[in-house]
């Protein structure tokens, strides 16, 4: 009698194991569907929604350096008072760093070269208005131009730094080279407040760019 009951109990083991196998593999199945269709996109319409979470971004890694007749040029849109929106800088130099930050509202543009520093205060514009606004950000050899919804900003100095060789996007990449200087622009050192918002229509002039490394971000469609 035991025995049967052993085997009985044995058959219905197998049967709910074989039941939850399938379950199991049906959530997979969808899991994976979903990640395929994913629309997570910096280049595209769709965008990138760097999250209100610690280590959200994105980072691309040049193979060719940004430097002669580089432009670079994207939409955002954010409610973020501070924040750090982007830096860019050089692989062979922890020195030398291109940022724009979010302070109070304002974007701030801030150079720090090996032989100068310049830093740029757009005023009488919030961009933290969860509206969409545009960046253009071009350089030929040590003359920068910066560009927000179409208007012209110059800076007093030159740009002495070398060639850029990675952009990151939203937050500090943990293994970033040049993380002390990064970490001592202003809105970093006194807020480490995280980006919120979105980024979409990327556009680089700058030859090879390897596809953009995503950390904890989602689509902003």
């Amino acid at each position: 009698m035991n025995s049967r009951i052993y085997f009985g109990q044995s058959n219905n083991i197998k049967c709910c194991l074989h039941s939850l196998c399938l379950l199991f593999t049906s959530i997979i199945a969808v899991t994976h569907a979903r990640g395929c269709r994913s629309n997570i996109d910096a280049f595209g319409w769709s965008g990138v929604k760097i999250e209100p979470v610690a280590g959200s971004l994105f980072e691309i890694d040049f193979k060719n350096e940004f430097y002669e007749q580089g432009t670079i040029e994207f939409e955002f849109r954010t409610s973020s008072k501070d924040a750090l929106l982007l830096y860019m800088n050089r692989r062979n130099d922890k020195s030398e760093i291109m940022a724009i930050q979010i302070l109070r509202g304002y974007l701030v543009y801030t150079i720090r070269c090996s032989q100068s520093h310049a830093t740029l205060t757009i005023p009488k514009i919030h961009v933290n208005d969860e509206k969409w606004h545009k960046i253009r950000y071009s350089r030929q050899n040590v003359e920068a131009k910066f560009e927000l919804d179409g208007k012209e900003y110059h800076s007093e100095y030159q740009l002495s730094c070398g060639g850029f060789t990675s952009m990151v996007f939203g937050s500090v990449g943990k293994a970033d080279w040049g993380r002390k200087v990064i970490t001592s622009l202003e809105v970093v050192y006194r807020t480490m407040q995280q980006f919120n918002g979105c980024i979409r229509n990327l556009k680089v002039s700058t030859e090879n760019e390897i596809s953009p490394y995503y950390v904890k971000v989602t689509s902003c469609v």
